[in-house]
């Protein structure tokens, strides 16, 4: 059994809170309470939550933070259940195709005996109950998440002026509750593809599966604690520290300590050894499915290889992002450049393309090299 701690503190939150049929009604999805018909119930739903009981001396439930068990339901009468964890959905531990047919809360499905009866039904949430004599399933369901408007690819081409051209791509991958839980680099450039994953919180932890197969384990104190610490096996890797705020104030590991100040909701400073980073904004919000500033600035990303500390975004160590979208950033005096950026946006009001230049600081008309960024989005 997995157990998911926040779907725990979200339910025990709402049940004290949400008896009047507004809110989220006591759930992980929630949503507001809708008519029991074959339009409300369409969509694929995610169980986050099993109850058995048979009698007086049999108890059980189970928290799930995957998407292996789960109903889809289509307006043709058609609908599809998945089940591929160690538990049973509904007592049904095979997935397979059904029809069904719905009167009231009844939902009647072809090839079994044993109806399920909607307890519940909100925009985002779902309760069924199956009953076979004293023998009662409790399953609670979330809707997936629509991935509309969430980053699913960040697409870089450089021209260096001298007929050198480099590309690289990054493209972007959510779970069911439309939560970041992948990240592949180097997608269509012609040099392979790298790919990692964020596995589900099993308490205060998580796997990170590594660009380079490795696999790392996120230890997130950050609530409590203020900290977080990633581990390769039981070696320690990166630890972040992180102030009230939320913010990330530190990363350390393999000998480098980098240290971050923010002001104003920004990040105004990236200091490590004798290097310091300063960084002006934009008037533009830091507001995608991901933090945008993470990526285009190129300073702190694996570019699919290392896991070094200032990788913060990519090994789970963010704290809160900055509130906007950065515009330059400010090199020390012995650099010879520095970078600007300059934003487009389509007819939806999102960011789409990025302009970043690297300009010559003795020769500010002069571009040493010029980074398009295009910026694409789910369901276009």
């Amino acid at each position: 059994f997995l157990f998911w701690l926040p779907a725990l503190l979200a339910l025990m939150f709402v049940a004290c809170s949400d008896d009047d049929g507004e809110g989220d009604g006591g759930g992980l999805g929630g949503g507001q309470k809708v008519e029991v018909n074959y339009a409300n119930l369409a969509g694929e739903w995610i169980c986050y939550y099993q109850h058995w009981e048979e009698g007086p001396d049999y108890e059980n439930e189970a928290y799930y933070n995957n998407d292996d068990l789960g109903i889809t339901f289509n307006e043709s009468f058609t609908g599809y259940l998945k089940s591929e964890g160690d538990d049973e959905l509904l007592e049904d531990g095979r997935s397979n195709s059904f029809t069904y047919s719905l009167s009231g809360n009844v939902i009647e499905v072809d090839g079994q005996d044993v109806p399920w009866i909607i307890e519940s039904l909100r925009t985002n949430e779902l309760q069924l109950k199956y009953q076979d004599g004293d023998y009662i399933i409790i399953a609670k369901f979330t809707k997936r998440a629509s991935l509309e408007g969430k980053v699913s690819r960040l697409s870089f081409m450089t021209d260096y002026g001298d007929g050198r051209v480099t590309r690289e791509a990054y493209e972007f991958s959510y779970d069911f509750m439309g939560e970041l839980n992948g990240i592949s680099y180097n997608i269509g450039t012609g040099v392979g593809t790298d790919e990692m994953t964020f596995g589900a919180y099993n308490g205060n932890e998580r796997i990170i599966n590594w660009y380079t197969g490795e696999t790392l384990r996120l230890v997130d104190n950050k609530d409590d604690k203020r900290s977080a610490t990633v581990f390769l096996g039981n070696v320690y890797l990166a630890r972040a520290e992180y102030d009230n705020n939320g913010y990330l104030t530190s990363a350390s590991g393999d000998g480098t300590t980098i240290d971050f100040e923010y002001k104003g909701g920004n990040m105004s400073s990236f200091v490590s050894g004798g290097t310091n980073l300063g960084f002006e904004y934009s008037k533009e919000e830091n507001n995608a499915s991901i933090d945008l500033n993470y990526f285009i600035t190129e300073v702190f990303t694996s570019d699919g290889s290392l896991y070094v500390p200032w990788c913060y975004y990519e090994l789970g160590l963010d704290g809160k992002r900055s509130n906007n979208l950065v515009s330059k950033i400010v090199t020390p005096d012995d650099y010879d450049f520095y970078y600007t950026f300059y934003y487009e946006k389509d007819y939806k009001g999102r960011i789409s393309y990025i302009t970043r230049t690297c300009v010559n600081r003795y020769r500010p008309e002069q571009a040493l090299n010029t980074c398009y960024i295009n910026v694409e989005y789910y369901n276009e």
